[in-house]
């Protein structure tokens, strides 16, 4: 078999704790509204996502990212826990040359353990030298530029999610809740 050389083969993460199973977590609640947003340039792109959604009385939502360049920018990615606590950490943080160009993201906007607005987002996107680069953005790290950014956001009403403590994989991770449920307890 001919293996094309741009083929990136992917790795299986084994992690600590017991697996759960099924791995997808989720819950069954009604459909809520679907957003386009407009952050304006100045705005740091996830607490500026966080803020709009606490304006329209939406804890908790699913948002779908695509265009808009950045004057600031701070990433991080995935690498092996040299401590073996988890099966990988986050990178220190990674500064591009400037200006970024969002090419496509995720992002969850939800609830901390304390209730608090907590984002997490994975990005695809080029620097300012044209190469293509991706992974966690950071909060209070990504100051939008040019004339903006648009985004589309699904609420998840009565389905929250909600961070906790993940045993598998040893990390606080978003969790879905409804009515005082999760899926995974």
């Amino acid at each position: 078999m001919h293996r094309n050389k741009s083929f990136v083969s992917l790795r299986e993460a084994r992690h600590p704790g017991p697996a759960i199973e099924p791995r997808v977590l989720t819950a069954a609640a009604a459909a809520d509204r679907e957003l386009r947003l407009f952050l304006p340039p100045g705005c740091d792109l996830l607490d500026g996502l966080a803020a709009k959604m606490q304006e329209l009385g939406i804890l908790t939502a699913g948002v779908r990212l695509a265009g808009g360049d950045f004057d600031a920018f701070s990433f991080y990615t995935g690498v092996p826990d040299p401590s073996g606590a988890r099966a990988a950490t986050f990178s220190p943080s990674h500064e591009p040359t400037l200006p970024v160009t969002l090419v496509i993201a995720n992002a969850i906007i939800g609830l901390d353990e304390d209730d608090q607005l907590k984002s997490h987002c994975h990005a695809v996107f080029l620097d300012g030298n044209g190469t293509s680069r991706g992974g966690h953005l950071i909060p209070g790290a990504c100051r939008i530029g040019g004339t903006g950014l648009a985004a589309w956001a699904t609420a998840t009403g009565d389905a929250q999610l909600k961070v906790r403590h993940d045993p598998e994989t040893n990390f606080p991770i978003f969790h879905p809740h409804v009515g005082g449920h999760s899926d995974g307890d």
